[in-house]
């Protein structure tokens, strides 16, 4: 998961952008393992959260970017949902 935002972070070019992404991760991965394994362990939420970056990857690869904005919002907001579903 870390590798796709990462490679779509690296494709933007934009080393700010980059930088945040890492230093994101570097803060959180020890959480987001701990979520992972808890909250997408089914194989639904697993297929889901592929589908979405397959979504996301089609619509950056045809430079689609509302289309592609749009997708990572629904990605973000499953991923948001989901986690809060554990409180």
């Amino acid at each position: 998961d870390f590798n796709f935002h990462m490679t779509i972070a690296t494709a933007t070019k934009n080393l700010i952008y980059i930088h945040i992404i890492e230093t994101v991760h570097q803060l959180i991965s020890s959480s987001l393992k701990f979520y992972r394994e808890v909250v997408f362990t089914s194989f639904e939420s697993q297929k889901k959260l592929l589908q979405q970056h397959i979504e996301i990857f089609k619509f950056i690869k045809e430079q689609k970017a509302e289309s592609a904005e749009l997708a990572m919002k629904k990605h973000l907001e499953f991923v948001i949902k989901e986690y809060s579903n554990i409180s």
